[in-house]
C-alpha cells in the first residue's frame, strides 16, 4: 500500500532527524530512496558500486550498474534529471548530529561468507546520528546479508561494525 509505505518513510526521516537515529533503509524503490536517504550505497553481488551523497548519486552515477538501475526506474515513473532533482529538493532536512564528533555507526570492510561463497566483498560505510544511509540493488545483491550483519545475526563477519563507537559484537540489546 503506497500510503502505508509513504508514511513509514516519513516516520523514519523524522525519528532519524529527531532522536539523532542512524537508519540504515534497504528498498528496491529508487523513488523512497530519493525522498529518505542523505547518502545512498549500491549494492551488486556482495560488492559496492556506489556510495556517496543522495543527490550526487542520482544526478551523476560513477558506475554502469547504477546509471542501469536509474534508467529502469526512468523507463517506469519519469526522467533520470526528475529523479535527480527529487533527491536534491527532497523535503527532507539534514539532520544536526548531537555529537558530531563521532559517527554512530562505521563498517570497516566487512566480508561475509556462506560456505566457500563470498556474498559481501569488503563493504565499508559511516553514518552519522540523525542521517539515513539508502542501501539499493536488485534481488541476491547483499543487502539482507548487510543488514543482518550489521544486526550481528549473521555469525562472525570479517571487518569490524562500529556502534557508537563500541564494538557491535560486543553491544547487547541490554545496554540499551
Amino acid at each position: 500500500d503506497p500510503l502505508r509505505a509513504a508514511a513509514i518513510v516519513r516516520l523514519l526521516a523524522g525519528l532519524a532527524r529527531e532522536d539523532g537515529l542512524a537508519v540504515v533503509f534497504i528498498a528496491h524503490d529508487l523513488g523512497q530512496v530519493a525522498r529518505l536517504a542523505d547518502d545512498v550505497l549500491v549494492l551488486r553481488g556482495g560488492i559496492v558500486q556506489e556510495y556517496g551523497a543522495r543527490a550526487q548519486v542520482y544526478a551523476a552515477p560513477a558506475s554502469d550498474y547504477t546509471r542501469g538501475l536509474l534508467a529502469l526506474r526512468h523507463g517506469i515513473v519519469g526522467s533520470a534529471a526528475d529523479l535527480a532533482a527529487s533527491a536534491r529538493d527532497s523535503a527532507r532536512p539534514s539532520a544536526s548530529p548531537p555529537d558530531a564528533t563521532s559517527p554512530a555507526l562505521v563498517v570497516d570492510a566487512l566480508s561475509v561468507h556462506h560456505g566457500a561463497r563470498l556474498t559481501l566483498d569488503q563493504v565499508s560505510l559511516t553514518i552519522a546520528a540523525g542521517e539515513v544511509l539508502g542501501l539499493v540493488g536488485a534481488s541476491g545483491s547483499g543487502k539482507s546479508t548487510l543488514a543482518r550483519s550489521l544486526l550481528v545475526l549473521d555469525g562472525r563477519p570479517d571487518g569490524r561494525i562500529t556502534l557508537d563507537g563500541l564494538d557491535a559484537r560486543l553491544v547487547t540489546l541490554a545496554d540499551g
